[in-house]
């Protein structure tokens, strides 16, 4: 079962890194979230960041990179509004790209590759 979900994270990252322009989004922009309300934009980085912490933790070599999402995203609250504004200005620096694109960079930027 470890096996299968490790393959099947590796293929998503492959096919991000062979085809860079599904990371273009052609309709769902960076842009489209920060025109959310502040509180909406909060609750899709944290729960996609989770997500991402949850996929790195079912990825036998990742464990470290879990722990680190845990750490600098959700260990201290006090500091997830700084967190979030590092997001927010990666989306108004890429607003033609996917938010999930731009939440995938910033942690990998943060914790390490995927």
């Amino acid at each position: 079962m470890i096996a299968r979900k490790r393959l099947f994270a590796k293929g998503i990252l492959t096919a991000l890194a062979l085809h860079p322009q599904l990371s273009a989004a052609n309709g769902f922009t960076s842009a489209d979230v920060l025109q959310w309300e502040q509180s909406a934009q909060d609750s899709m980085f944290q729960t996609s960041i989770g997500m991402l912490a949850v996929v790195a933790s079912q990825m036998d070599d990742k464990a470290q990179l879990a722990e680190c999402i845990d750490d600098w995203y959700f260990a201290d609250p006090s500091a997830k509004p700084a967190r979030n504004g590092a997001i927010r200005e990666a989306m108004e620096k890429f607003p033609d790209y996917h938010p999930q694109i731009i939440l995938f960079a910033v942690v990998e930027k943060e914790c390490g590759k995927f």
